[in-house]
């Protein structure tokens, strides 16, 4: 049912740019309006589908433009500018998909990290190994560090300055 949805919400807002960009004419200019049903479809099915759409969208406006009485000097501009909404269109496709792809890998490796440190994320608090929630202080408290307790190694964890390099 969601799919079918996500369908008819595209066909609707694409269909709603439409009217509004016939209605106005050619001398208003709709170009961005026609990025909303692109941007859907690419978020609802992916970028395969977002570039049929640009496709679509391309041949509507051009038909559009021819249908509203829009005459060019020459015919060859109404064709020009189809393809370069076509180049526009298809770029903001390519560049939601890169950046679609690049929110989910991140999204994966948080997911990762917190099967490797499972933080809440309302209280800050870590979950221990037995399964109970402790701050973080509670869990560094609990770790032994054998070796790093002043002078059972030489260490004694004196800050770090900043000497310039000189010696």
């Amino acid at each position: 049912m969601n799919r079918f949805r996500d369908i008819l919400t595209c066909l609707v807002v694409l269909l709603a740019v439409t009217f509004f960009d016939y209605a106005t004419g050619y001398e208003v200019s709709s170009f961005p309006l026609y990025l909303i049903p692109i941007v859907l479809t690419v978020f609802y099915f992916g970028a395969k589908i977002g570039f049929g759409t640009v496709v679509v969208v391309t041949a509507v406006w051009t038909t559009n433009d021819f249908l509203t009485g829009h005459v060019y000097s020459y015919e060859a501009i109404r064709y020009w500018n189809a393809a370069a909404r076509f180049v526009v269109y298809g770029l903001v496709v390519y560049g939601l998909s890169v950046y679609m792809k690049a929110l989910a890998a991140h999204r994966r490796r948080v997911e990762d990290l917190r099967r490797l440190l499972p933080i809440c994320s309302t209280c800050g608090k870590i979950m221990s190994k037995d399964g109970t929630w402790k701050t973080p202080q509670e869990i560094l408290s609990l770790v032994d560090k054998p070796g790093h307790s002043q002078g059972s190694s030489g260490c004694d964890h004196k800050p770090m300055t900043n000497t310039g390099g000189a010696a």
